[in-house]
């Protein structure tokens, strides 16, 4: 990681969106780790690594060791779990992320969390369960695992919701991280006065 900035005066609101490909867990490690303080500091906004294809994903990739532990495995087994019943867990090794940056659009990034309550089950879907419990076609599936699918259900459909949320504001597509990096560093403020110089590397 080399980092060069140079540091101008009069900021102002700093807000872009990125989707990235062919992301990983490293790269949102990093991300946390040097550029979201970097940016934090630098222009006093906040910037935000979504690992995965909307809010709600990334959330469930941070919840699954606790699932796995409260079940008492690990998130490896409790994957290998839902792949013997025919559902694989969301990959954080090979999937599209988002970065977003600045007050107004993180904002709409987190109102979309908060509405969605986070990843679980809904209202009709928890009703259902109670009542009717699991349904004949899925009876050979355990309760826990029943659930967590439903869960996915509800993380997938919330993709194209975020997806249009996002689009009323301009999407700076990246095919790789090494692209959002290029892009994400050589973005210059409209302001002459401001501007940011830096270099990524893995």
């Amino acid at each position: 990681m080399q980092i060069n900035t140079i540091k101008q005066t009069n900021p102002q609101s700093f807000g872009s969106i990125y989707r990235i490909q062919h992301t990983c867990t490293a790269d949102k490690i990093r991300f946390d780790k040097y550029i979201a303080p970097m940016f934090a500091e630098q222009y006093n906004e906040p910037a935000m690594f979504f690992l995965g294809k909307n809010p709600l994903e990334a959330v469930f990739h941070s919840l699954l060791p606790t699932i796995a532990k409260d079940l008492g495995g690990s998130a490896s087994w409790l994957k290998l779990n839902m792949q013997k019943f025919g559902r694989k867990a969301p990959s954080t090794e090979d999937t599209t992320s988002w970065v977003v940056t600045g007050n107004k659009d993180v904002s709409k990034a987190l109102l979309f969390l908060y509405k969605h309550k986070g990843p679980k089950l809904s209202f009709i879907d928890r009703i259902k369960l109670n009542i009717f419990g699991i349904p004949e076609k899925d009876l050979g599936i355990p309760q826990h695992l029943f659930s967590l699918f439903k869960i996915l259900d509800n993380i997938e459909a919330a993709t194209p919701k975020f997806e249009k949320i996002m689009q009323k504001s301009k999407i700076e597509e990246c095919k790789n991280i090494e692209d959002f990096a290029l892009k994400f560093f050589t973005k210059k403020k409209k302001k002459k006065d401001l501007f940011l110089i830096c270099y990524y590397t893995r």
